[in-house]
């Protein structure tokens, strides 16, 4: 055995006598005492870390500390207490007992808040909150919004089986477009425009009277049927050629502008625009042959005029014309006493030839009356005209 250097000190007792007997016997009872002459072992580790056998020695536990009554586990991969069952979870009595309970069931702030099938939200505070009428029934795979939809993205899906929306409630919506393929689409109200592309394929796209309500313009590749009831303030905005062969008419639909017809035209009546001008004749006169076939004059002229011939103010008669086109207008002016007549033509107000009808000038106005200047204008060629004109005086 191993040499022992310890000091073993025995402290003294104290024995107080009393005399009650005249025999007095006092006994010392042996004293064993035993030696332990193994190593004492030092802890491993950390400071405050938990301890193991380690192969007879003691190891510290990494990752853990004991300190002030806490146990403390920081970065470990696994932690495992045997009991329960898979998915259950720990609970506690509230006064330090812990017990395996079923997943679930949670209790405190993890009750679910609200009726069956209301989703959940956080309340801010930590707990759940729920809003009436905001439910997902996960039989059906229905969900309901009672107020609402926000977004500042994009809604994905086709959009099947969207129904019941109000017009009125529709904010927002400058342009819808219904892709190929769609069918009998009934369209809600829509302020902006409807683009239905239907790569020409006729009769894809059924408009019905009760239905449709566009505000704005309906453009469609393809061909739209259905009685047209209730359709108002729709313009004809056709591009290429009309081809429907025995159209009886095209009639109220709008205005028809740049129509060009090639061949021989046969119409019953047509109807030109007058534009009644109060301006008295005296200078030059524009006359916008874009807006007007005949020009009326309501007061006297105050002196010989020059007509100047163009498509607008904006747009010049050359651009208007092509070579080898004719335009046809009148002018009617008015006199009082004294008789003003038309001395000149401009087109685009540069001067050109005038071919009048014998004998071969304006003549004279007619005093109290109007003269009747008829102008045919032939462009020839880029910016070069011909223009035969007429006068008849009415008194």
């Amino acid at each position: 055995m191993a040499a022992i250097n310890a000091n073993i000190v025995v402290e003294s007792t104290n024995l107080t006598l009393t005399q009650a007997s005249t025999n007095l016997g006092v006994t010392v009872q042996p004293i064993n005492l035993g030696v332990y002459a193994g190593a004492l072992a030092t802890p491993g580790g950390t400071n405050g870390q938990l301890q193991f056998n380690d192969n007879s020695s003691l190891g510290g536990v990494a990752n853990t500390s004991v300190a002030s009554g806490n146990i403390t586990f920081t970065n470990l991969s696994n932690v495992k207490i045997n009991g329960g069952t898979n998915a259950y979870y720990l609970q506690t009595d509230g006064t330090g007992n812990l017990t395996w309970a079923a997943g679930g069931t949670p209790t405190g702030s993890g009750t679910p808040s609200g009726a069956n099938t209301q989703i959940q939200l956080s309340d801010g505070s930590g707990s759940f909150d729920s809003g009436a009428g905001f439910t997902f029934d996960n039989v059906s795979n229905v969900l309901s919004v009672p107020g609402n939809v926000v977004t500042t993205g994009v809604f994905v899906g086709d959009g099947y089986g969207i129904s019941n929306i109000a017009a009125a409630n529709v904010v927002g919506l400058t342009n819808a477009t219904i892709a190929n393929g769609t069918s009998n689409v009934d369209i809600a109200t829509v302020n902006g425009s409807v683009t239905v592309g239907v790569n020409g394929i006729a009769d894809i796209l059924t408009v019905t009277s009760t239905g449709a309500n566009v505000l704005g313009t309906l453009n469609a590749t393809g061909v739209i049927t259905g009685d047209g009831g209730g359709l108002s303030n729709v313009t004809a905005v056709v591009a290429g050629t009309v081809t429907t062969a025995a159209q009886p008419n095209i009639t109220t639909i709008g205005t028809l502008t740049s129509l060009n017809v090639a061949g021989t035209t046969t119409i019953q009546q047509a109807k030109e625009k007058v534009v009644q001008d109060a301006t008295a004749a005296t200078g030059t006169v524009n006359y916008n042959l874009l807006t007007s076939a005949i020009v009326l004059q309501t007061s006297d002229a105050l002196a010989d005029f020059t007509l100047n011939v163009r498509g607008d103010a904006s747009t010049t008669l050359d651009s208007v014309m092509s070579a080898d086109q004719s335009m046809t207008l009148s002018f009617i002016n008015q006199n009082g006493a004294t008789a003003y007549v038309m001395s000149d033509i401009t087109i685009d107000g540069s001067a050109t030839t005038i071919k009048w009808i014998a004998p071969g000038n304006a003549g004279v106005g007619t005093i109290n009356g109007n003269d009747f200047y008829t102008l045919n204008i032939i462009k020839t060629a880029a910016s070069t005209f011909k223009v035969y004109a007429s006068r008849v005086g009415y008194s």
